[in-house]
């Protein structure tokens, strides 16, 4: 089967810094806002779709071929889905304050309090908790303390 170059051209960005790899986006999946960060699609309700920036989103947690993630909208914060898995989140997210917990959650480290092991609760700074059916690793407890 042949690819067809033009398409390809038209449906990718090209994002790349001088000394970086070249990377393509679709240009429906994230954008550049005029302060220079780049913002990413999430799907809110069905066709409903509300641009965040990475520093918006607190909590990840992987749902297949989609990811469901928690997000600050001002002082509430809401549920959206974005069709991705976590490894292509994480490419796209270029702060170092996202750690993978393991392979079915991540967290934005600037919103972290704690985890209650006994209860497999995720507790975020503003006291708002999220259930944790999956085991995390000691090790990467002990990170998130840091």
């Amino acid at each position: 089967m042949e690819r067809n170059p033009s398409f390809i051209e038209k449906t990718l960005e090209p994002v790349s810094q001088p000394g970086e790899k070249n990377i393509a986006f679709s240009n429906t999946s994230s954008k550049v806002a005029k302060t220079g960060t780049e913002l990413i699609r999430f799907e809110e309700k069905r066709k409903s779709y509300t641009w965040v920036q990475p520093e918006e989103i607190l909590f990840v947690k992987s749902a297949d071929h989609y990811v469901k993630s928690l997000i600050q909208q001002g002082t509430q914060k809401k549920w959206m889905i974005r069709h991705c898995t976590i490894k292509d989140l994480l490419t796209i997210l270029t702060h170092d304050h996202f750690v993978r917990l393991n392979k079915f959650y991540m967290i934005n480290r600037n919103h972290f309090s704690y985890i209650d092991e006994n209860e497999k609760v995720l507790y975020l700074d503003d006291g708002f908790s999220i259930p944790i059916s999956h085991r995390i690793s000691p090790f990467i407890i002990d990170i998130l303390k840091d």
